[in-house]
């Protein structure tokens, strides 16, 4: 089961507009003793990963995307509306968490701009990285999503716990999977989804705790 849905969290969960545009595919991240930048936890082993420092998962508020294109393109970062998409959650989860409908009306766009400095923009709710596989070209973005699994269902507890120490929002349940939990992030919370997946998991808390990443490609 474990298995299973760490591939499952590789793929697209949500963004439904992109569908039209990419199609589902699963990315596999092995296992490597190298040098990479990054790593997640996934079946209690580290998933080492590449970062793209200029290039970003661009995460706003539909209201306020002409100001925030209006201020990319002021300092030189080329906008192609056909890489701005809706952003949703697809029925994936039950939505019974206090944050499952704080994200309504909001966009994503890949943009090419180092998260951090796509962060410090003011229309920005969140910002992270591309990655690719070590010895990998293909790039993949990391959202502002983070799944976790608890130990036994009265850990909900101290999910809602550390969802607080960590300023991360609960989003709800897997609809077939009651002990996994998805929790969206913001850049005013305590690291992006990788950095707070690892540190749930690092913390012995959790069975697993695992960044979801948006894997596509063209028809």
């Amino acid at each position: 089961m474990r298995k299973t849905l760490n591939y499952l969290l590789m793929t697209l969960f949500f963004l439904a507009a992109a569908c039209g545009k990419s199609r589902d595919k699963e990315v596999l991240i092995e296992n490597s003793e190298d040098s990479s930048t990054d790593f997640y936890w996934g079946d209690g082993k580290k998933h080492y990963l590449t970062r793209l420092d200029n290039r970003s998962f661009v995460l706003f508020r539909s209201s306020d995307r002409e100001v925030l294109l209006s201020t990319l393109s002021a300092i030189g970062v080329e906008t192609d509306n056909a890489k701005i998409n809706e952003y949703g959650f697809g029925g994936v989860f039950d939505m019974s968490g206090e944050a499952a409908y704080s994200f309504m009306g909001y966009q994503w766009a890949d943009f090419n701009i180092n998260h951090n400095s796509a962060s410090e923009i003011p229309e920005v709710v969140y910002a992270a990285p591309y990655y690719s596989l070590p010895n990998n070209n293909y790039e993949f973005p990391l959202t502002n999503l983070l799944h976790v699994s608890l130990k036994k269902s009265g850990d909900i507890t101290t999910l809602e716990k550390l969802a607080k120490e960590y300023n991360v929002g609960i989003i709800g349940r897997f609809s077939e999977m009651p002990l996994w939990y998805a929790v969206a992030c913001t850049k005013e919370s305590k690291g992006n989804a990788l950095e707070v997946a690892n540190s749930f998991y690092e913390s012995g808390l959790f069975e697993e705790a695992s960044p979801a990443f948006i894997s596509h490609g063209a028809h």
